[in-house]
């Protein structure tokens, strides 16, 4: 049976069920927002690309209590808004690393952030942001190797980041240009229709 996607979540369909409190949600068919969800499920799997299929799911842990409602059948329902909700941070994403540097203690804190992005439609945590906050309790005037790859690191990241941002950026303007090139369309479907009953 299926398992929530996100990581270390033990939530599955056939132990953890709707008398639990727990309901269980598809990815959305609807690529804009499969590819939102996408990102997110990727970004907190800390995967670099992360396909989901027909089987995959996302349990309503996941989720805030703004972006869900009960139908009048009593089933737990999601906002057509709605996306996964990762904490901005974890114990894993907050680690401070002591690095000895010339007697002194240098600490590194790591920690992701998500900026809400705005479009017409939708108003979705889209943008991630790193932070690298350095904070040294005694002037050093040379980075330690171990400090210089755990930047290395952080900007690789930031990259990945910004890439599948404007991947789903651009998906978006598509999906918008199409949207516009159906309605012209219809409309001019509808103007033939009216000429063949004149």
């Amino acid at each position: 049976m299926p398992k929530c996607s996100m990581r270390n979540c033990k939530n599955t369909t056939s132990k953890t069920l709707k008398k639990d409190g727990i309901s269980y949600f598809r990815f959305p068919r609807d690529p804009i927002r499969c590819g939102e969800w996408t990102s997110i499920v990727s970004q907190e799997r800390r995967q670099d690309f992360f396909k989901p299929n027909s089987s995959n799911v996302v349990c309503s842990e996941h989720f805030l209590d703004k972006d869900m409602y009960v139908s009048a059948k009593g089933i737990k329902r999601l906002l057509k808004t709605a996306v996964p909700s990762v904490p901005d941070i974890s114990a894993q994403d907050l680690e401070f690393i002591e690095i000895p540097d010339d007697g002194g203690d240098t600490e590194v804190c790591r920690t992701c952030s998500m900026s809400d992005v705005e479009n017409k439609e939708v108003n979705t945590s889209l943008s991630t942001s790193l932070i690298l906050h350095i904070h040294t309790t005694e002037g050093s005037t040379t980075d330690t190797p171990r400090k210089v790859d755990i930047t290395s690191e952080l900007h690789k990241f930031r990259r990945r980041l910004i890439s599948k941002d404007k991947l789903i950026n651009n998906l978006r303007k598509k999906n918008s240009r199409l949207v516009k090139k159906t309605i012209l369309l219809k409309n001019a479907l509808k103007l033939l229709k009216k000429r063949f009953k004149d």
